[in-house]
């Protein structure tokens, strides 16, 4: 349901909905993606590992080897086993390989060595060892079996997690220390659940997205004190649970997404 001029709920036309309207098909498994509303594009599995893909298709976000956009989904080759979508967009198959996407490739977001985009998707490495692909946005973030996560792209604002500055992009996955379950990246911070359950965050902090009760930025990951079991990142603003079953949210909270009968931003702590 929503807008759907790019015919981004994929019922194969661009008519806009205010309740829900199911998308054809009774077998599908990740919702892995739906990039924001200055791309539109989603993208989702069905059970059987096929990758599908519809909606505005801006400057190859879809990996349909083409710009144009769909009003209903159109299957990607391949068996695939995660994918997210946004400016540079990542998956991985049932083989363990990794694969990215799309024009967002400045400072080697897609993690291929290089600043290329691609409407199709491209194998990162040789590496057949990877688990799955972490929520994307300007980077990479993938996760391997071992719980090793690699990431790359640009270092500005300290996205890496790597302890450093601009200049310090990297184009090909690089690890990040530590064992981890899940990772997560948004336009301005990032952040990540370590397989022991503590909640992990970096980079801009000027909203409070860091939950360290303060606005200080950070080049590596700051810990959140806590043991959490499910966390989801926006724009500027995190909602976790811990594992006693408490649900936090903190950030921006400029509209009241954080769910206080205020709209005071919180900065954790």
């Amino acid at each position: 349901w929503g807008k759907n001029g790019n015919g981004g709920l994929g019922q194969n036309d661009t008519v806009q909905r205010s309740s829900p309207t199911q998308v054809s098909g009774t077998t599908w498994q990740t919702l892995g993606g739906m990039s924001d509303s200055a791309y539109g594009g989603r993208h989702a599995i069905k059970s059987d590992n096929t990758l599908w893909a519809w909606g505005r298709n801006y400057r190859n976000a879809l990996g349909l080897n083409d710009n144009t956009s769909y009003s209903s989904p159109m299957q990607i080759p391949g068996e695939w086993s995660s994918v997210t979508l946004d400016v540079a967009s990542h998956a991985t198959k049932t083989n363990g390989t990794l694969w990215s996407w799309g024009y967002g490739n400045v400072s080697g977001a897609q993690g291929q060595n290089d600043n290329t985009g691609r409407n199709s998707p491209k194998q990162v490495g040789t590496d057949t060892d990877w688990s799955h692909v972490a929520k994307s946005g300007r980077i990479v973030q993938g996760i391997k079996t071992d719980g090793s996560l690699y990431v790359a792209g640009p270092s500005s604002g300290g996205r890496l997690g790597l302890n450093q500055g601009p200049g310090s992009n990297r184009s090909s996955p690089i690890q990040l220390p530590g064992s981890w379950s899940k990772a997560f990246s948004c336009s301005d911070y990032c952040a990540g659940l370590k397989t022991d359950g503590t909640y992990w965050g970096w980079a801009s902090n000027s909203n409070g997205s860091l939950g360290q009760n303060d606005r200080t930025n950070q080049s590596s990951p700051v810990q959140i004190p806590g043991t959490w079991s499910k966390a989801y990142t926006g724009q500027s603003a995190t909602v976790a649970i811990k594992t006693n079953g408490e649900l936090w949210m903190w950030g921006v909270n400029t509209q009241g997404q954080l769910g206080q009968n205020s709209r005071s931003p919180s900065f954790g702590g």
